[in-house]
């Protein structure tokens, strides 16, 4: 998804938060003034939510980035993923192209090369 939004918007500043399977963050690498900006979460399967969370949390929490300022953007969402995102952040905006409860697991190993 990276590429993509790069090739659209040329000059967008692009910063990593990766996450583990415990939900942790192992690395975060952002731009200085994220706080001043709008932060798109670019991440292709919303299922539960949970990573979603955390990186939100990690923005509103240490980056001081104002909730109504951050775009979680996915291919495929689950009902069940935004609902839970909102109940914790009702001001984030999630845009997606299908919401469906039986999410296509095997694009992301695809995507990511990891079939």
């Amino acid at each position: 998804m990276e590429f993509a939004v790069r090739q659209c918007c040329r000059s967008i500043r692009i910063g990593k938060i990766l996450i583990n399977e415990d939900n942790k963050i192992i690395y975060s690498r952002l731009t200085p003034d994220i706080r001043k900006r709008r932060v798109l979460l670019l991440y292709p399967l919303l299922h539960t939510g949970t990573a979603y969370i955390q990186a939100i949390r990690e923005l509103i929490a240490n980056k001081k980035v104002q909730e109504e300022n951050i775009f979680l953007l996915s291919m495929f969402s689950t009902f069940y993923g935004i609902r839970r995102v909102h109940k914790e952040f009702p001001m984030v905006t999630v845009i997606t192209s299908e919401i469906n409860d039986d999410v296509p697991y095997y694009f992301t190993m695809r995507y990511f090369g990891t079939d």
